[in-house]
Parts: C-alpha cells; sequence; structure tokens
C-alpha cells in the first residue's frame, strides 16, 4: 500500500504500534495475525460446503423436476431451456440474498469478539438465530412450494400468502387433516438441518474477510478514516460486494424473466418461490387489453404490433354471449359500456310455464277455462340456495344417472326425488372457479375477471359500477334482498360488497343463531361448527325461524329475495359425529372422495329437511326456488385434488340447477328436463323473464333459461380457470374445447367421453389445422378479453348514484 494512503487512513496517531508516522509494522503485523488465524481457522470441505448450502438448488429444483414431469408431454424443448435458465437465474439472486444476511452477521461477529463471556454468549445465540433467519429465507418459500406441489395445488403465491394470513382461524382449523406423519417428520428434518447449517457456519468462522471491515466496540485499535480511504475500503469489502452482486443479479433475473417469458407458462413452472413472491407484481402483470383482445387468424399465438379493432370484437361477443331471444337497446355511448343496455322484454318459445296471476286474467286468451289455475297477485318470493361444491358427478339425476340406473344407488336421494317437481338442467355449467367469483355470475350476470385475486378481495380499492338482480327486482317490483351464509361474510369483503349492491340485510355465523331458542343455541354440539362456520342443519334451522317470523310481521308484504349458501360440503368436508348415509353409494366411492361424498349426502339429507320444514309452515307458498352449485371439485381425476387445479374440466365446472315453485309452475312443466348447455350467467335474465320484468337496465351476459334456444347447439358456454397455468374454454354442442397455458389445446366430445379421459383432437395451437378448433379457441379467447376489458375500464355501466336505501342496510337481527 502506497505511504501517502497509510498517512491518510491511520494519520499521525502516537498511541498506534511502531514510531509515530510508521505503520510499515502495523501492516505486517497485522497481516502475519491474519495469516496465523486463517492456519488456525477449520476450513470446511468442499462436501461440507455443498451439504450446507443444499436447500438453495434442492428444494427450488424438486420443484421445477416435479412440474416437468407432470407436464413433459406439453413443454417445447425451448421452454424448458428458457425455463431452466430463468430458475437458475432467480436461484443465484435469492442465494446471494441469504449470502449477504450470512456475511452481515459473521463480519458483526467478528468485530465485536473482544466482549465480556456473557455478552459474547447473547451475541453467539444472536448470530446463530440470524443466521437461522437466512437459511429460512433461502429454502422456506421453496418448501412451501414443494409441498403444494406434490399435493397437486397451485404453487405458492402472494394471493395464497394474503388469504392465508387474513383467515389463518379457519385454514388452521383443517390442520388436522394435512398433518400426516410424513409431514411431521419432514418439518423436524428440516428444523434440525436448519439449526446444523447455523451452527456450523457459525463454528466454522474464523477466517477474516478480504481486506478489513469497519471497527466497532471492542477493536484493540481504533482507526481515524479518510474519507476517500472509506470508500476505498467499501468497494474492496466483501460484504459491499456481495450485496451489489445480489443486487445486480436480481434485477438480471427480472429483465431475463419479463424478456424471455413470453406466455408466462416457462415462468410458472420454473421460477424459484421466494424470488416470485418477491416480484410477483412484475411478473405476473396484467396483459394488455389488446394483446388479450387480438384477433386470430393463423395462429392462436399470432403477435400484433399494432392495436387491433376493438368493436368487431366486442360486437361478435356480445351476439354469442345473448343469442336471439332477448330484445334491447343499446345507450348511445355503447363503444364505453357494450353490454350496458335497456332489456325491453324477451320472445320466444318457453321451456316451462308459470301459472298466469291473477291480474292477468283480463289477458287471457278468449278459450281458456274459467276454472284455469293461477297464482297469486303479488310477486313471488325467491330462494336461491347456492350449495357448496355441488358437482353433477354424483347426482344421481345427472352424473351419476347411469350408476343409478345400474346399481340403484345415488348420492343424493332427496334431490333426485325433488328433480321430478320441477324444471332440470342437466348440462348447467359455472364460467369460473371459486366462490367469490361464482358470486359475480349468478348475481351480476357477468364473467369473473381473468386474475389471481378476485373481484371481491380487492373491491374496497377498486369499486366497479355493477348492477346486480337484487337492485333490479328492488327497483322494479319493490323486493326486499337477503344474503344467509353460515359462514364468516368478512371473508374478502363480502359484507361492504353484497350491502353496497342491494342487500338490505346479511346474516351470517355471527348473528343468525339469534333466531334459534336459547335451548337450541345452548345444545349445539361442537361438531355441528367446522373451519368455515356452522352445518347446514344449523344454518337451515335458523333460516326457517328468520323466514316464519318475517311471514308473521307486516314487513311480509313486501316480495323477499333470499340467497342462502350453504358449507356442510365445503372442504375439509367434517361431517357431524351422528350422520348416518341416508342412502347407500358404494359405487360412486373412490380412493379420494369419500368425505366429500359423505358431506355431499348429509348436505342433501339437510336439504330434505329445509323443505320439510318450510312447507308445513307454509313458507313455499307462492315461492321460486332454484337449487345451485356454485362450483364443483376436483378429487384426481386429472390430478387436481381442488377447484384451482381443475382447469375447467367438468369434475369443476359442471354443476346442478333445479327450479321448483309448489304452487306457481304449471303441472306440464313439473319433471322436465333440460339437455341443452346452460350457464350460470343465465340467472339474472331469467329472474327477469320469471317475473316479467321489461324496460329495464342491466349488462349481464346471459340469456333467460325460460326460453328455448333454437342455436343451443352453437352457443358457446365460457368456461375460465386463471390459476395453475390458466385455462380458457367453452363447451358448445357436444364439444368442450380447451386452451392451456402450456400453448396447448384439448378437444373432448362429452357424449361419448363424459369423463375427458380421451381427446378427439390436441395438439399444440401454434400447429392448429383444424378450421373449427381454431375459431372456437378464438372465440374464447375474444369473449374473455371482452370481460377483463370490462374490468380494466370499469366499463359495466356509467356511475349511478347510490341506491336510495343504502344507508339502511343491516346485519343484525330485525327488530
Amino acid at each position: 500500500m502506497p505511504r501517502a494512503v497509510v498517512d491518510d487512513l491511520y494519520g499521525d496517531d502516537p498511541e498506534a504500534p511502531g514510531t509515530p508516522g510508521d505503520h510499515t509494522a502495523l501492516l505486517a503485523s497485522a497481516a502475519t495475525s491474519s495469516t496465523r488465524a486463517d492456519e488456525r481457522s477449520p476450513v470446511p470441505s468442499r462436501w461440507l460446503r455443498v451439504l450446507l448450502w443444499a436447500p438453495a438448488v434442492a428444494l427450488p429444483m424438486g420443484s421445477r423436476l416435479l412440474l416437468l414431469r407432470r407436464n413433459w408431454s406439453t413443454l417445447p424443448l425451448s421452454s424448458v431451456g428458457k425455463g431452466l435458465l430463468l430458475g437458475a437465474a432467480q436461484d443465484a439472486a435469492v442465494f446471494l440474498q441469504a449470502l449477504v444476511l450470512v456475511r452481515v452477521v459473521l463480519a458483526l461477529h467478528r468485530s465485536l469478539r473482544a466482549l465480556t463471556h456473557t455478552a459474547l454468549t447473547l451475541l453467539a445465540v444472536g448470530a446463530v438465530l440470524s443466521l437461522c433467519t437466512a437459511f429460512l429465507w433461502l429454502s422456506f418459500a421453496p418448501l412451501v412450494d414443494v409441498a403444494l406441489l406434490v399435493r397437486f395445488m397451485p404453487r405458492l403465491n402472494r394471493g395464497f400468502v394474503r388469504m392465508y394470513l387474513d383467515f389463518s382461524s379457519q385454514f388452521t382449523s383443517s390442520l388436522r387433516e394435512v398433518i400426516t406423519l410424513p409431514l411431521v417428520l419432514a418439518l423436524v428434518l428440516y428444523v434440525v438441518w436448519m439449526l446444523l447449517w447455523a451452527v456450523v457456519v457459525f463454528a466454522t468462522d474464523a477466517r477474516s474477510f478480504p481486506r478489513f471491515s469497519l471497527p466497532f466496540s471492542g477493536a484493540t485499535h481504533p482507526i481515524k478514516l479518510h474519507p476517500r480511504l472509506l470508500l476505498l475500503n467499501l468497494t474492496g469489502s466483501v460484504v459491499v460486494r456481495t450485496f451489489a452482486a445480489a443486487v445486480f443479479t436480481a434485477f438480471l433475473a427480472l429483465h431475463c424473466s419479463v424478456t424471455l417469458d413470453g406466455n408466462e407458462n416457462d415462468l410458472y413452472l420454473m421460477s424459484n418461490a421466494m424470488y416470485s413472491l418477491q416480484w410477483e407484481g412484475f411478473l405476473r402483470s396484467p396483459p394488455s387489453v389488446h394483446v388479450a383482445l387480438a384477433v386470430e387468424t393463423s395462429s392462436l399465438n399470432s403477435t400484433v404490433a399494432a392495436e387491433p379493432p376493438i368493436d368487431p370484437v366486442v360486437n361478435r361477443s356480445r351476439a354469442l354471449l345473448l343469442g336471439d331471444q332477448e330484445r334491447f337497446n343499446l345507450t348511445q355511448d355503447h363503444s364505453k359500456f357494450p353490454f350496458w343496455r335497456q332489456t325491453l322484454g324477451f320472445q320466444g318459445a318457453k321451456r316451462f310455464e308459470l301459472l298466469p296471476r291473477r291480474d292477468d286474467r283480463n289477458n287471457a286468451t278468449a278459450n281458456s277455462s274459467a276454472d284455469m289455475p293461477t297464482r297469486p297477485a303479488a310477486p313471488p318470493n325467491i330462494l336461491l340456495i347456492n350449495v357448496e361444491s355441488f358437482r353433477s358427478r354424483e347426482v344421481g339425476v345427472i352424473g351419476g344417472r347411469h350408476k343409478k340406473a345400474k346399481y340403484n344407488q345415488t348420492v343424493t336421494p332427496f334431490f333426485d326425488q325433488l328433480s321430478r317437481s320441477g324444471v332440470l338442467f342437466r348440462e348447467h355449467y359455472t364460467p369460473c372457479v371459486q366462490t367469490s367469483r361464482s358470486l359475480l355470475s349468478t348475481l351480476f350476470g357477468i364473467l369473473p375477471s381473468w386474475t389471481f385475486d378476485t373481484v371481491l378481495s380487492h373491491y374496497r380499492d377498486h369499486k366497479y359500477n355493477l348492477r346486480s338482480i337484487m337492485q333490479i327486482l328492488k327497483d322494479k317490483l319493490g323486493y326486499e334482498s337477503v344474503f344467509w351464509s353460515a359462514t364468516d361474510l368478512g371473508w374478502e369483503g363480502w359484507d361492504k360488497f353484497l350491502r353496497d349492491h342491494g342487500f338490505d340485510a346479511l346474516f351470517d355465523f355471527e348473528n343468525f343463531l339469534a333466531f334459534l331458542p336459547p335451548e337450541t343455541r345452548e345444545s349445539l354440539r361442537k361438531d355441528e361448527r367446522i373451519s368455515w362456520g356452522f352445518h347446514d342443519r344449523v344454518s337451515f334451522s335458523a333460516l326457517v325461524q328468520y323466514l316464519h317470523e318475517r311471514h308473521q310481521s307486516a314487513s311480509s308484504h313486501k316480495p323477499l329475495f333470499v340467497d342462502v349458501y350453504t358449507i356442510s360440503s365445503h372442504d375439509p368436508w367434517h361431517v357431524p359425529g351422528n350422520y348416518e348415509p341416508s342412502s347407500n353409494f358404494s359405487v360412486f366411492l373412490t380412493e379420494h372422495n369419500k368425505r366429500y361424498v359423505n358431506a355431499l349426502n348429509y348436505a342433501d339429507q339437510q336439504l330434505e329437511k329445509l323443505f320439510a320444514n318450510l312447507r308445513s309452515r307454509g313458507l313455499l307458498n307462492n315461492t321460486i326456488v332454484l337449487i345451485e352449485g356454485d362450483h364443483g371439485h376436483g378429487f384426481m381425476e386429472h390430478n387436481n385434488p381442488s377447484v384451482t387445479t381443475s382447469k375447467i374440466y367438468d369434475e369443476m365446472s359442471h354443476i346442478p340447477l333445479l327450479l321448483l315453485a309448489d304452487d306457481l309452475l304449471d303441472e306440464s312443466s313439473k319433471g322436465v328436463v333440460v339437455d341443452e348447455t346452460t350457464s350460470a350467467l343465465d340467472l339474472l335474465s331469467t329472474f327477469a323473464d320469471m317475473l316479467g320484468i321489461e324496460n329495464f337496465m342491466q349488462h349481464g351476459m346471459g340469456q333467460s333459461l325460460m326460453r328455448r334456444n333454437p342455436s343451443a347447439a352453437s352457443r358457446p358456454i365460457v368456461l375460465e380457470n386463471p390459476f395453475e397455468d390458466g385455462t380458457q374454454g367453452m363447451r358448445r354442442g357436444d364439444l368442450k374445447f380447451a386452451l392451456f397455458g402450456s400453448g396447448r389445446y384439448a378437444v373432448h366430445n362429452l357424449s361419448l367421453d363424459p369423463w375427458e379421459e380421451q381427446p378427439v383432437e390436441e395438439g399444440r395451437a401454434e400447429d392448429l389445422a383444424n378450421g373449427t378448433t381454431l375459431e372456437a379457441l378464438a372465440t374464447v379467447r375474444e369473449i374473455v378479453g371482452v370481460a377483463q376489458l370490462l374490468f380494466a375500464t370499469n366499463g359495466f355501466r356509467p356511475e349511478a348514484e347510490p341506491d336510495r336505501n343504502e344507508s339502511n342496510h343491516s346485519r343484525s337481527r330485525p327488530e
């Protein structure tokens, strides 16, 4: 080192070793001490270093290998190569982040070694704990990611973390179903590995860093630093160099990920879980609206340089979704609000008939019998029952009808019996996954957003201008609306969202118990409450009492709309201890669905008790009832043990729908079975048509189920699932088209292959030559893109004034 530099660094300190101004001895002494320390230091061998840092490579690579094994047939080699490159860059970024923390901790420990024995012990404990933090930073997120993938769940993401933290009580109460002996052993091994890693790293820390680090209290010779030498020293510090390398690598990995990963599938398969959590906002940014709406011609993966014309795409999507039964006028600003329209009424032949109202007798035809049955002049009450995870596969009159005919077994004996007195829709679909998404389709008639987070979860920050069936019923016929659920309506902000869109009263597990007699509340067993809320028996008992009290009160003169959500058939499918199966359904049981099938049978039993209680009290008079599943659930039919992993297979999207009206439905319509494909999007228009509502404003994307559709065979029933790598598709006639995020597609003929095991066509979308399949998948992408455009621009309806009754919403029991 030049003499001038040494003088600048130490100055003429008379207390420094050696003669004043002569620092050669000091430097030689420091170098000798460092060399001797190095000679005394137990340097870990190469294999030990590899063992210590193995989590940095083993866990993220485990996720990649697992996903590669499951998706190998759908991945081109270029995708695998890009994905491995992205994964390696992200692994390096996270490794360097952990290394920065390790080196900072060790540097502080070296600088503070001249302390008392007690202080040094505390310092050592703190250093080991800090090293454990570095180990967790490096490996915990990949470990959780691997655990999720082993159970065929989606990869770790911020939405999962946020949901778990917000609703940890619901998840932790279900841990007994997930904590198995192998999982416990794995966690014990992980903790032992972490402690061993931290102790060994700490114990083998005897060598000094290159050059010199800033002295702390306890240093033998305080040093006077010149600013120029301080900067020179910092640039040579191994801690600073590691920090700089970590920052550079993190941004390099981000740049490579965004640049190379065209469709996000390579990144999904190969990313490092910890890195993805850090940069998810950049890596998973919403696609451009115009890219989503690109008009596909020669290839579904074509790239457009200029913005495509939006109006033709919107017009095409609107025509396909709405059909010909609805008479409507678009508004003048339909370019901004393409689905906002005035519905004048509905036309066409009817699938089923409701009895004419008594005040409609003057409009009866001349040849009508004078004693023809009629229904009350007052608008009917409406009871909409959404059964949790109610899929069609086990229902004895829908997906299970062949097994029922062959073995005389069914999981849903009461629903089967009930269907003979109503209108059963056997090919009914939900366009989406998760209850928070299906609620938008059922009550608002719109496709959900193509995002990981639901609209309800960020409604407080992004208030969309939506119009619900409740608001239409209130404005046109003076309905009172009630939402009833056995769960916590604080989930994803449901309470505020529902209040703002027409519900006058909300009842959940916190307040509906007030309708039960005190002796009933006191006699409730612990097993009648599960992690998500109270079982259906408790909820339905309180509901019957509420309806009975309201029927006896003056407010019963207003027609009532009640939306009920059940919970007993929700994961983890715990049934009360006194549950006994109501039928033999052994042929429906598989290795993976036993708990679900028991819960579904229990839910069917509670529906039977609900209807018996309602009928005995006359509460179903002048009432229309709809029973619908909110979505299905996968049980390893396609390596899918959950909703989110079920793509758009029928076990997730095919749901029952049954319409009942004891004294309102014409006798000729009871027992009608509709085998045309229908959608949960259709309910809004169906309610309006059944009630004879005309000249109302709406933005729904469905059709009236009351009307026959001459073009039903060509109607697209759109299906979407943004999870896993994202799947879009549709059911059209007997054919079901699916476009996966990997770029592959599949076509199934459900009349020949109802379980979707043997596609009639499959391959990569970029190689498509079949015009029908190409057109179908392009149509799906256009419709989903248009729906996303409405969310991106808040283009459902013009901003409206608050409802007149906005201040009258309630979550408590009415006086």
